[in-house]
């Protein structure tokens, strides 16, 4: 019993190591070993950006559909898939816009050092929404393809794997890259974004809304024409993204396990303070009587 307890207190001392961040982390890749902006990342981090906002608007337009059905513009704000890739794409604008300031930031004034760097309300905005979309895209993927995917209303075209697979593995790839701590305490977010679909979902259904094929219900597993199914099916769903959202902090904490983050100390030990040469003189601020070091109890 007592093995286990210490072992559950490092554990819990790791985790929390883990978990300290400082705002320079929300602009560095984690992989970097230098302070300041990695130039590689930097690239990365715009590519993204750019790529999330022209899938983004393909995804709006959908070319496809003119050939299928007359296409119903304001509809694409029903769809559970588009609210999480716009998600996705406000973190990765807002992730490409603090690496690119910090960036230029450096530029002009080579000497600033990290530690100046404060905790605004952009990186928390940030923050904020890359919590809220990693899990979200795992789980609009997963439901996708196994519950809702249905090739004779929708096949399979370049936009459909966009949207419903792109998001995921860029989003993977992000979690394995940033340098700022992705925490199990930050489900909230997710779990509200969830929250705020449903609520949509209901009164939308309630006020007549159809789907872009004028059917009753945006996704067939998701009918409140049969609440009883609806709200398993929430339940499950949100469950699932939970179980997500555990896997992807587990995979976080297992990236610094590889790289452990930098703990900075907040005393020196004892080794590490520098004392004077043996024989000097030194004064007692508290007796202001000078006396001589000896270092012979070493």
């Amino acid at each position: 019993m007592m093995k286990l307890n210490i072992w559950t207190k490092n554990v819990c001392t790791k985790v929390n190591e883990i978990h300290r961040y400082t705002p320079d982390l929300f602009y560095k890749c984690h992989w970097q070993r230098k302070k300041g902006v990695n130039p590689f990342y930097l690239i990365y981090r715009q590519c993204v950006a750019c790529l999330f906002v022209v899938i983004c608007i393909l995804s709006f337009y959908r070319p496809e559909d003119r050939e299928r059905h007359k296409i119903q513009y304001f509809k694409w704000f029903i769809y559970l898939t588009n609210w999480g890739f716009f998600t996705c794409t406000v973190q990765s604008i807002l992730g490409a816009y603090i690496t690119m300031k910090r960036y230029l930031e450096l530029r002009k004034k080579p000497d600033l050092e990290d530690e100046d760097v404060k905790m605004s309300r952009l990186y928390k905005t940030y923050w904020i929404v890359h919590n809220a979309s990693v899990p979200t895209a795992f789980a609009i993927t997963a439901i996708y393809w196994a519950a809702v995917y249905d090739p004779k209303i929708d096949p399979l075209t370049v936009m459909t794997f966009l949207v419903h697979g792109v998001n995921s593995a860029l989003m993977f790839l992000d979690i394995l890259l940033v340098a700022h701590p992705f925490r199990l305490a930050d489900f909230c977010y997710p779990f509200f974004f969830v929250v705020l679909y449903i609520f949509f979902s209901i009164v939308y259904y309630l006020t007549g809304g159809t789907d872009r094929l004028h059917r009753r219900y945006i996704y067939n597993i998701l009918n409140w024409q049969y609440p009883v199914k609806s709200v398993m099916v929430v339940s499950i769903t949100t469950a699932f993204l939970f179980l997500l959202h555990v896997l992807t902090w587990l995979l976080s904490l297992y990236k610094f396990h590889v790289k452990p983050p930098k703990v900075p100390e907040t005393l020196p030990t004892h080794n590490e303070v520098e004392l004077p040469p043996e024989g000097a003189t030194v004064v007692d601020d508290a007796s202001a009587t000078p006396t001589k070091v000896d270092q012979s109890a070493d």
